[in-house]
């Protein structure tokens, strides 16, 4: 086999570096877009208020239970009880509220509260069950026509939550 040698090497090895810097770049102008991307829209929960303390569960648990216990537990025919554990996740923006919750009994509802359930008499809806990524949007515009009032923000993190960020 016949090398071609010399200047031909020194020109082909000055090629192969500038090609690979400028995939570098690329590479790295692309990674960079993403991240920017990724912050600049962030998720739909940005903004919505998700902590949640042990002391707040453990004042919510009782009340959460009183509100179950008149409006579910009468359809199936026994009474919820409920710990601070079982107070799961809390989302809130303004003075609406999402609670999610363990009752051990049925799907893990979602209750629906236009007020801090604290100063309620009752949730306005409930949700429980799956939701598939591809029903984001339909999720979303059920939870709006279903409980008219709700901030389109906290409709918005609920159905991302339920459909894409289920455990987060």
């Amino acid at each position: 086999m016949h090398r071609m040698g010399g200047a031909y090497d020194a020109h082909r090895s000055r090629s192969i570096r500038r090609h690979g810097y400028r995939f570098a770049q690329a590479l790295l102008r692309g990674l960079i877009g993403l991240l920017v991307a990724t912050t600049a829209f962030g998720s739909p929960c940005d903004g919505v208020r998700r902590d949640l303390s042990p002391r707040e569960q453990a004042q919510l648990a009782p009340i959460i239970q009183a509100h179950l216990n008149r409006q579910l537990a009468p359809s199936l025919g026994t009474e919820i009880t409920l710990g601070p554990d079982d107070i799961m996740q809390r989302f809130s923006v303004g003075h609406w509220h999402v609670i999610y919750v363990s009752t051990h009994l049925t799907d893990e509802p979602f209750l629906f509260y236009r007020q801090d359930p604290r100063h309620s008499s009752g949730y306005a809806l409930t949700w429980s069950g799956a939701a598939t990524e591809d029903e984001e949007a339909a999720t979303r515009a059920w939870v709006l026509q279903k409980v008219p009032g709700m901030p389109r923000k906290l409709a918005a993190c609920f159905a991302y939550h339920v459909t894409k960020a289920r455990d987060r």
